[in-house]
């Protein structure tokens, strides 16, 4: 009479055919267990990262910088980000009244010409950031959006830049034009 083999030991035979011996090292010095560990974690980041790249909105920067005057009866606001080196380079559009009006990419920015009085600018992360400018005719508005990273989101943040500050910045950022 055969003996019978429980579950568990079944296992352990399959994992000695593996290894080559029973001391669970396989021929390559690592155990195949410790192998699908490391392999599943590599799998998981390499995703993350694809996330990252594919969540980022469609667009093209410009070789050509653009500094507009404001329009008349309008007020000239711009959005930039600086350029960070970081291997995170979360994007995001800025929207207003649900229409996309541009995007924030690191080390880019962009412009609109804005109707006097209140303006809500929306941008969409994992979570939602709102801005709700003043605008009067015939000023211009530079606005520094930026990543505030908490522990699981990354949510967008807004504030009005100092003038001179501001100019010195564009000079060395992208123009970028959203795709529609």
């Amino acid at each position: 009479m055969k003996p019978q083999l429980r579950f568990p030991e079944v296992l352990r035979n399959i994992g000695r055919r593996w290894h080559g011996s029973g001391d669970g090292v396989g021929w390559l010095g690592i155990s195949f267990c410790h192998y699908m560990k490391t392999q599943t974690i590599a799998r998981i980041l390499a995703l993350c990262f694809v996330a990252l790249l594919v969540g980022c909105v469609s667009g093209t920067v410009q070789l050509e910088q653009v500094f507009p005057q404001p329009e008349p009866g309008k007020g000239l606001v711009y959005f930039y980000r600086r350029e960070r080196k970081t291997p995170l380079s979360l994007c995001y559009d800025v929207e207003e009244h649900a229409k996309p009006i541009g995007a924030v990419k690191n080390g880019t920015y962009f412009f609109v010409q804005a109707s006097p009085g209140p303006h809500t600018y929306t941008a969409y992360t994992e979570a939602t950031g709102t801005f709700t400018p003043e605008v009067e005719a015939g000023h211009t508005y530079y606005i520094e959006c930026g990543i505030n990273l908490e522990v699981f989101t990354g949510r967008s943040e807004y504030h009005i830049a100092d003038d001179a500050e501001a100019k010195v910045v564009l000079e060395s950022l992208k123009y970028f034009i959203r795709n529609p």
